[in-house]
């Protein structure tokens, strides 16, 4: 029966000789060809059901990296904890761009605006105008004016009297009169405004925070004299339907070491200036001094611009610190803006940000919407203190300082 059904699938053929030469051939197969099935062609509807040829999860090859980052991916968004989190992406060493809130180079707020993906906005909110020239902020300062009056004129006495470097000089005076102030304020407005009150003051500390922009990767480190955080986020300072919030931020081709920011192979730090644990874990009012060399930036003419970008560095880098705390990161996005307030004085002018975080992605195919940063930059609060008296005492200033610290969170 088997030499019947090898008939059917031969015939004969005499251009084969070597196939005859071959010893072990019965005679019936001998100057033959076999004819296999014909193999039936691929069409859309009978495709081959193959499982997946996964690569090598150890090799070097593209597409192995790019499987062995998917995976590391999902271990970060799958964490249980934000502590397991944060782990899983600092422990590695990667090349970090180590940024402050301000540089001693020129043009570097066009690199910071595109780090964060950030429209700045020359003016406070409407919501911040408006409670700072409410009938309840005026009363606040006819009571706070002569106390802080009474304030710069004890500041002034002490530094006077010490004699020191210029620069050390002027990073104690600036903090020095940020840290006094803003117990001032906290201390007197604590009892009508239960949010500072319930608030956690955090002194003297560091922030730590890193983040990726494409192939960037950021680590910012900052000192703030005092960071006020709440158990409740703010208010928004804009709607994500507004059109500054839905613009186009103009990226950065330039080498960053240009402007003397560097690259350093550290573990990332994430640190919002207190050890993690649950609650108060929402930004609402940070306050910087100086701690730079204030002299040779106003000799450079950089000061300004120091001035208009020190919070949208300060600002974003606290938000993103937080929001890890809470299990969110550029692969995890915020489920709602972020936002928080920033005061930065030279122990003269005050600067004010009002800063609003509406994604940490940063992907060029990520989030649609633009973070934003509102500033009132460069305001004085008096002239000199000369002869025991506090000249020209401008009480806008301290107006919207008042109007920061009772800016109350919103309950959600």
């Amino acid at each position: 029966m088997a030499a019947s059904i090898s008939r059917r699938c031969v015939r004969h053929l005499s251009t084969f000789p070597l196939l005859n030469a071959r010893p072990g051939y019965p005679p019936s197969l001998r100057n033959v060809e076999v004819i296999l099935p014909r193999v039936p062609r691929i069409t859309e509807g009978n495709e081959p059901q193959y499982p997946p040829v996964k690569p090598s999860m150890t090799s070097g090859s593209k597409a192995a990296k790019q499987a062995r980052r998917a995976l590391w991916i999902d271990n970060v968004r799958s964490s249980d904890t934000p502590v397991e989190m944060i782990y899983l992406l600092n422990k590695r060493q990667r090349w970090q761009e180590v940024i402050k809130p301000f540089s001693l180079q020129s043009g570097y707020g066009h690199f910071f605006r595109d780090v964060t993906k950030t429209a700045v906005v020359d003016e406070l909110p409407e919501n911040i105008q408006t409670l700072a020239e409410s009938g309840q902020v005026k009363t606040e300062v006819e009571v706070l004016t002569e106390r802080v009056i009474e304030l710069l004129m004890v500041e002034s006495f002490s530094i006077r009297r010490k004699k020191q470097h210029r620069i050390i000089e002027h990073k104690e005076r600036s903090q020095s009169l940020a840290q006094n102030i803003l117990n001032l304020l906290i201390s007197h407005l604590g009892n009508r405004f239960p949010h500072l009150t319930d608030a956690v003051v955090d002194g003297r500390c560091q922030i730590k925070s890193f983040w990726e922009r494409g192939e960037r990767r950021m680590q910012f480190n900052g000192e703030p004299v005092c960071s006020v955080r709440a158990k409740e986020p703010l208010g928004l300072f804009a709607q994500t339907t507004d059109e500054v919030c839905n613009g186009d931020v103009e990226g950065w081709p330039y080498n960053p070491k240009e402007i003397g920011i560097f690259q350093n192979h550290i573990n990332p730090v994430c640190f919002p200036g207190f050890k993690y644990q649950p609650g108060h874990l929402f930004p609402h009012t940070q306050i910087y001094g100086v701690n730079f060399d204030l002299d040779r930036a106003e000799r450079h003419n950089i000061y300004q611009e120091i001035q208009d970008n020190f919070g949208l560095m300060a600002g974003y880098a606290w938000i993103n610190a937080l929001a890890m705390y809470q299990g969110y990161c550029w692969f995890q996005d915020i489920p709602r803006p972020m936002t928080a307030q920033v005061i930065y004085t030279d122990g003269n002018r005050f600067s004010f940000y009002c800063y609003q975080a509406n994604t940490l992605d940063l992907s060029e195919n990520g989030s649609p919407w633009n973070n934003v940063c509102f500033q009132k930059t460069s305001l004085p609060m008096f002239t000199d203190v000369k002869d025991g008296k506090v000249r020209d005492f401008n009480v806008e200033a301290l107006k919207l300082l008042v109007a920061f610290l009772i800016n109350s969170p919103e309950r959600h």
